[in-house]
């Protein structure tokens, strides 16, 4: 009876310090691939955030006019600083740390794999992979930053992902449309996986 104490003890305290150095990788990860607003965005975010630091010219009457910026511009009028790095990394931790819990429950629910260290190596096999299927489609909880939009929509295809099998459809409709808003492009593909499947389940 005492052995079998000691064992699960030994066991909880290993599981424990496993844990531990898995949000360490995590945050590694993160530092390595978080870039920041850089390149041509960092423009897109200063003139959003401050209209007038630009001469208007086509560049910036396209940021005006397009509905691709659209997310960006309701993000400045609720208050938030889209040239804050400190509050980008946030972000880009949150979204991330939301991919890695649903990407768990996937490998729990429908993979059935209830070892621990199995689920943990797939986890970290999976989520800090940045091409899995498609080298075309991320798959990286912390893929390298490129920019709010993306990145955000991106992570949020393993939350869909989950409550599309779960048959949660009306919350999986919900992110789906919240993909669609925040960046099309990446949201077209799950989204037509999303329909494909309801239509499917619906008729047989």
């Amino acid at each position: 009876m005492r052995n079998n104490r000691i064992g699960e003890e030994i066991f909880q305290t290993s599981k424990k310090i496993k844990y531990f150095l898995f949000i360490i990788l995590t945050l590694l990860v993160a530092y390595q691939n978080y870039i920041g607003t850089i390149l041509s965005y960092s423009f897109i975010y200063e003139y959003i955030q401050y209209n007038n630091i630009f001469t208007l010219n086509t560049w910036t009457d396209y940021i005006d006019s397009s509905p691709q910026f659209l997310p960006l511009w309701f993000l400045k009028s609720i208050g938030f600083n889209l040239t804050n790095d400190f509050i980008l990394v946030l972000v880009y931790l949150f979204f991330g740390a939301a991919a890695i819990i649903y990407l768990n429950k996937l490998i729990y629910h429908f993979f059935n794999i209830h070892s621990f260290d199995q689920k943990l190596i797939i986890l970290i096999c999976t989520a800090f992979a940045n091409f899995i299927i498609l080298k075309a489609i991320w798959s990286s909880a912390f893929l390298p930053f490129m920019n709010l939009q993306t990145y955000c929509a991106i992570q949020l295809i393993y939350p869909l992902f989950y409550f599309i099998l779960r048959d949660r459809y009306t919350l999986s409709s919900i992110i789906s449309a919240l993909m669609i808003f925040i960046h099309f492009t990446v949201a077209w593909f799950p989204t037509i996986i999303l329909c494909i499947y309801i239509l499917i389940r619906n008729k047989f």
